[in-house]
């Protein structure tokens, strides 16, 4: 294949700590799987610049990870260098899915023009779902690094991870908290100061808890929550609006539980589900944590992300 590129780089925010996780992960499955191209992660707009010039005269892909305006001068610095560009679209569906979900309106608007214009000048468009494919040109699930301890058994801690936003429903969250710790459950919340804010502590922190809270009030495409339990092995306790509760189940990591219910029986379910769950001396295991690497680990890259740069 002459005209195959040889670089292949990530390019994300150097805030967004979540999708540089994502973004390494590539990076590491692409070293370990693909030698025929090198593979970098990127978080620096000189950095890249650095980079494209370097590999001036041979192919390069640049995977753009978000929507910020700091990705958008990463896009026209690829631009003046010829490079493929694929984007990454979390939120298919525009400024009506984001004001569907709850986001505030003056961000719905900003989020939708910066989308609208990264999807303009990109190559090709990349979605999380295979199901959300009118919206874009490649299913390309999350990626995250699957080399992770298998979570610890008897553990009492209920975690959230990430940012506490309403749409998240962590007033629901924080209402029913004492509920839970009077029943015998720890609250904790990633990141802070008690368990830090890199991978290794979120990876840490995701082998001490017993469930992650990530429920949402409304539908919504995809969340790295949801791929960072799968990752880890830990339950996942979600709404009727997860989009992936069928893999969650086939897991065995799914915690479903019913928003529509007051806090105190909100507070119940949940106490009896981990309870039962507890009891049950259900765990994750190595079969589980093999299958588990098509939603997101190295099956993944091979089935899909291999497919996809071979493609462009």
């Amino acid at each position: 294949m002459s005209d195959q590129s040889n670089l292949i780089i990530s390019f994300t925010h150097p805030n967004k700590l979540g999708l540089i996780d994502i973004a390494n992960a590539l990076t590491d499955y692409g070293g370990t799987y693909d030698k025929s191209r090198k593979y970098l992660s990127i978080s620096n707009l000189f950095d890249l610049l650095k980079a494209l010039i370097r590999n001036r005269n041979n192919k390069t892909i640049c995977v753009i990870w978000d929507n910020s305006l700091y990705s958008l001068n990463a896009m026209l610095i690829c631009c003046i260098y010829r490079v493929k560009i694929l984007y990454y679209l979390h939120e298919p569906g525009g400024i009506g899915q984001k004001l569907y979900k709850g986001d505030p309106f003056i961000y719905s608007i900003k989020a939708s023009l910066g989308e609208w214009l990264m999807k303009l000048i990109s190559s090709k468009v990349l979605i999380a779902r295979a199901d959300k494919l009118a919206f874009g040109d490649f299913y390309a699930p999350l990626l995250y690094n699957h080399d992770r301890p298998y979570p610890k058994k008897n553990s009492n801690i209920i975690g959230f991870l990430g940012a506490k936003r309403r749409h998240r429903m962590h007033h629901v969250f924080k209402s029913i908290s004492s509920k839970l710790t009077k029943n015998g459950y720890k609250i904790y919340y990633f990141p802070s100061s008690k368990y830090g804010k890199n991978l290794e502590d979120k990876v840490k922190f995701l082998e001490e808890c017993c469930a992650i809270w990530n429920c949402y009030g409304a539908p919504y495409n995809q969340s790295g929550v949801t791929g960072d339990c799968i990752a880890s092995g830990v339950p996942c306790i979600v709404s009727q609006f997860e989009p992936f509760i069928d893999d969650l189940e086939k897991l065995g990591l799914l915690i479903k539980i019913d928003i529509r219910l007051s806090d105190d029986d909100l507070a119940h379910q949940l106490v009896n589900f981990l309870d039962e769950r507890s009891k049950s001396n259900t765990h994750f295991n190595h079969s589980k944590k093999e299958l588990a690497s098509i939603y997101g680990g190295d099956l993944a890259f091979k089935k899909h992300w291999l497919n996809i740069f071979d493609s462009v």
